[in-house]
C-alpha cells in the first residue's frame, strides 16, 4: 500500500514473546497528538496543511491539533464540538 510509517499502540515483549499489555503512550484520545508530535519531531513535516477525520469524540484533540478537521457521522457530543469548533460535519449514508 506504500504505507511507510504507522502510529499505533506498542505491545509489550519479553523475550521476543508478547506479554497482552502495552507499553508507552496509547495513541488513544490526547496520546494521538503525543505521538503524532513525536513522530514529527523526527520528520520533515508539519500540521500546518494537515487533515484530519473522526467519528469519535476521542478524537476531539487530533482534529483540534490539525489545520483541517473532518466529523464524519458524528454523535451528538462530537457534533455540538464541530460546530462549535468550525469543523465540517459530513453524514456519510448508505
Amino acid at each position: 500500500m506504500g504505507i511507510d510509517d504507522v502510529i499505533a499502540i506498542n505491545l509489550a515483549q519479553v523475550e521476543g514473546c508478547y506479554t497482552g499489555k502495552t507499553e508507552g503512550i496509547l495513541s488513544y484520545q490526547a496520546g494521538k497528538v503525543i505521538r503524532l508530535q513525536e513522530w514529527l519531531s523526527n520528520n520533515p513535516h508539519s500540521l500546518d496543511d494537515s487533515y484530519a477525520y473522526s467519528d469519535s469524540v476521542n478524537d476531539v484533540p487530533l482534529l483540534s491539533a490539525v489545520a483541517n478537521s473532518w466529523a464524519i457521522n458524528p454523535g451528538d457530543k462530537l457534533s455540538a464540538i464541530a460546530v462549535q469548533q468550525g469543523w465540517e460535519i459530513v453524514k456519510w449514508v448508505r
